[in-house]
């Protein structure tokens, strides 16, 4: 295999194009290091799962000046939010009922998050609050903010990818795009990489691995989180196959961190089987089952609607709804939560069904009647 010539050969190569993977060759090249980024996605299909996500941001703070500091807010916008302080124990209490074990990386991610949070803004990312699904207006006409989620990159995860590309741009970091990593060379000295269907190599003094994990790929879904995990729609990238696991374990490295387990949400019965680039963001999420019930197609509840504020509970309920009949459910609401349903609810495309009572509803359904009635 040709060695590429010096224009292709960098200090630093980082392999994805995500947010990770971004933060990473921003980082490298800050030192000077020369620093390629390789991306198995074309251009138009770059930026991995950011691409599909909200662009909020949860962090540690002790006051709020520290927001209005951060999103550089004037004193008459400040005055009308209402937000709470989120110290580093607290976010650190949150991620442990969510399921968090290793404290060293709770600790990491709880006591530099705000670090991070003025880093990413100093780097290009515009924020801003959250003022339309993490707020409502008060009586004094304040904007009072609640689940300690607070802040948001403008442009949600498309707007992350798109300031934190230029940066890397800026920063004289290199991305090619088509570029799927297949292999390390020995003592990872570098990347074998295929472009166009030819074999390339790309060599370097350290290789970052921020490709993201392996939930577009069926086998490896079903190999690690069980079989029942092949019929999960992604709701992301088609791009994260685990190829960066792969490479990695090939090498020799050590399997580390959580396997089994995955961040897994209800999505609409209309999404499609991997992120749409089409329709950019989280147009698919269906999150406001705290508002009502939430049966199977046996017309059983099958999970605690209201067991925490939704901020808490919607990672983990996808798994719950994957187990059920078909890896399907229902949330039921009625005319006095309807107006509080999120946004996406509202979507053109969305799954729904509609009707003025139970009985006439159940005739719509695909479920057991007489047990959802009597649900």
């Amino acid at each position: 295999m040709p060695r590429q010539n010096n224009e292709e050969c960098g200090r630093v190569i980082v392999v994805g194009c995500g947010n990770a993977a971004l933060c990473a060759a921003i980082a490298a090249a800050e030192t000077g290091a020369k620093t390629i980024v390789l991306e198995a996605a074309p251009e138009e299909e770059s930026g991995g799962n950011s691409w599909f996500t909200d662009g909020a941001m949860r962090f540690a703070f002790d006051d709020a000046s520290q927001v209005r500091d951060l999103l550089q807010m004037s004193d008459a916008k400040f005055a009308d939010a209402d937000i709470a302080p989120y110290p580093a124990n607290k976010y650190r209490e949150d991620l442990r009922r969510a399921g968090g074990k290793n404290e060293d990386l709770l600790h990491a991610l709880t006591e530099h998050s705000l670090d991070a949070m003025l880093w990413l803004r100093d780097n290009g990312a515009s924020m801003e609050l959250i003022s339309d699904n993490q707020s409502h207006k008060t009586k004094d006409g304040r904007r009072k903010f609640f689940g300690d989620l607070n802040v948001r990159i403008q442009d949600r995860g498309i707007g992350l990818v798109r300031a934190l590309k230029k940066q890397c741009m800026r920063k004289g970091a290199k991305i090619v795009y088509g570029a799927k990593a297949e292999e390390l060379l020995p003592q990872c000295a570098g990347v074998i990489a295929r472009i166009n269907g030819e074999r390339a190599e790309f060599y370097a003094d350290a290789v970052v691995l921020a490709c993201g994990g392996f939930e577009a790929n069926e086998e490896m879904r079903a190999e690690y989180l069980g079989e029942e995990w092949r019929r999960a729609v992604v709701r992301g990238t088609p791009h994260n196959t685990g190829g960066g696991i792969r490479m990695a374990t090939m090498a020799g490295a050590a399997r580390a961190g959580f396997w089994s387990g995955c961040h897994a949400v209800g999505t609409d019965a209309n999404s499609p089987a991997s992120g749409d680039f089409s329709l950019p963001g989280d147009i698919w999420k269906k999150h406001s089952y705290p508002y009502g019930l939430l049966v199977n197609k046996r017309g059983l509840r099958f999970a605690d609607e209201g067991a925490d504020i939704r901020n808490h509970t919607y990672a983990r309920y996808g798994r719950a709804i994957l187990r059920q009949p078909d890896a399907a459910a229902y949330q039921i609401f009625d005319s006095q939560t309807e107006p509080l349903l999120r946004s996406e609810y509202r979507h053109e495309r969305a799954a729904k069904l509609s009707a003025d009572s139970p009985e006439e509803l159940a005739e719509k359904m695909d479920i057991d009647r007489p047990q959802f009635l009597a649900t």
